[in-house]
């Protein structure tokens, strides 16, 4: 039986995605650390509407760390190309996550620091994880 020919653009993706779910598995971390030092040293009175800092915080993080469990899977199984579907939705939630992330972390921070930081976690989760789809998603074929 004749193999049919790899292309290095889902094994690209799926590495790039894998590389995504590990910033967003420290993101996740990171931010809950946030949310439990907020919540006991209340310093920081920063409401939006009916959300809470820590409630914010809490939640970014539960969504980075989902997001790293999906996106960790998704990259798995696009470079074993499997389930292309399970790696597509995968893929999107910790997309999903890393715009979370952007947002959350540019609203109440609206200084260079937390552009950066915003930046530095949201933007390249999102980033990573949009190429990986990309990527993945126009060698849909190679998958089984």
């Amino acid at each position: 039986m004749v193999e049919k020919p790899r292309s290095g653009l889902v094994t690209a993706g799926g590495v790039l995605v894998i590389v995504a779910a590990c910033i967003a598995l420290i993101n996740g971390w990171l931010t809950l650390l946030a949310s439990i030092t907020v919540l006991f040293y209340d310093t920081i009175h920063y409401k939006i509407e009916w959300l809470t800092f820590y409630q914010m915080l809490l939640a970014v993080g539960f969504f980075a760390l989902v997001g790293f469990a999906f996106g960790f899977v998704a990259g798995v199984q696009s470079l074993r190309r499997k389930q292309f579907s399970f790696a597509a939705v995968g893929m999107s939630l910790l997309m999903f996550a890393g715009i979370l992330n952007f947002f959350a972390v540019t609203a109440p921070y609206s200084t260079d620091a937390g552009t950066f930081w915003a930046l530095a976690f949201g933007g390249s989760i999102t980033i990573l994880s949009l190429l990986g789809l990309v990527f993945v998603a126009t060698k849909k074929q190679e998958f089984t």
